[in-house]
């Protein structure tokens, strides 16, 4: 179960999306859900095989603040296993209704510090929402309160996971981790505090940078995960294009801490 980024990128569209989603992973993990590995930015292959069957009672409605109709018309939602668990129109005010299947769902396996009431839980979560314009990828929408990719890691950054709970449970408590960093003599100091109830169904959970430094031979992170969904978190997209640029750049996923 463990909401972010790595290491130097080769390739551009895997670091759009290890860097977008920095703090999901991380709440995926803790829920051994497996991760999907990149967005996909070309059609999709929509065979009957990768489409969750069972539609679940929720309906995720959204208002995309910076949507702009030329460049995209509709959006499909991808589960782990890159299962497609819905799809919808973008209307000319930007707002989207998209009916929710049940993504793939796995047992829970607790952390060392967090209690989670009733571990026979299944969950599942969302892993992407892939924007399209004329069938064609452009981009994908992150519920959000950074307009930047430069601001993802930076304290008070924050952002938003969806998961699915076959049951209602509680996840509460802290882990600690330290230990060595990706690079050679860099070490890492990573909290993670959780307080949160999922109900049975679709759940929205905020993930918040509370604290995020690093120098040349240390990074530190301090994120929360809560149900408490803030005004600033608002739908944004964010196209493919905003990352030719960084290919060499050095970030940090919390696959990897």
């Amino acid at each position: 179960m463990d909401g972010a980024c790595i290491g130097v990128r080769r390739n551009v569209k895997k670091q759009v999306k290890n860097k977008l989603i920095f703090m999901k992973k991380a709440f995926k993990v803790i829920l051994m859900v497996l991760v999907a590995t990149f967005y996909s930015c070309e059609k999709d292959n929509e065979s009957i095989d990768s489409i969750s069957p069972i539609l679940s009672d929720d309906v995720l409605n959204g208002t995309i603040i910076n949507y702009t109709s030329s460049e995209f018309d509709s959006v499909k939602v991808f589960g782990d296993n890159k299962y497609f668990i819905g799809r919808g129109s973008i209307t000319t005010a930007g707002k989207f209704s998209i009916p929710l299947f049940i993504p793939i769902l796995t047992k829970y396996t607790p952390m060392e510090g967090v209690i989670v009431s009733d571990t026979s839980a299944l969950t599942g979560s969302s892993s992407g929402f892939s924007t399209y314009k004329n069938s064609e990828g452009t981009g994908f929408l992150e519920k959000c309160n950074f307009t930047s990719y430069d601001s993802t890691n930076t304290s008070g950054a924050s952002c938003s996971d969806f998961v699915y709970a076959d049951k209602e449970i509680t996840i509460k408590g802290k882990n600690v981790y330290f230990g060595n960093g990706v690079f050679e003599g860099t070490t890492r100091s990573i909290t993670r505090v959780f307080n949160l109830t999922l109900k049975k169904g679709w759940n929205e959970v905020v993930i918040k940078t509370d604290l995020y430094s690093e120098t040349s031979d240390n990074l530190t992170i301090n994120r929360s995960y809560t149900n408490v969904i803030t005004t600033d978190l608002q739908w944004r997209y964010f196209p493919y294009s905003i990352l030719f640029d960084r290919s060499n750049t050095r970030k940090y996923s919390f696959r990897n801490l």
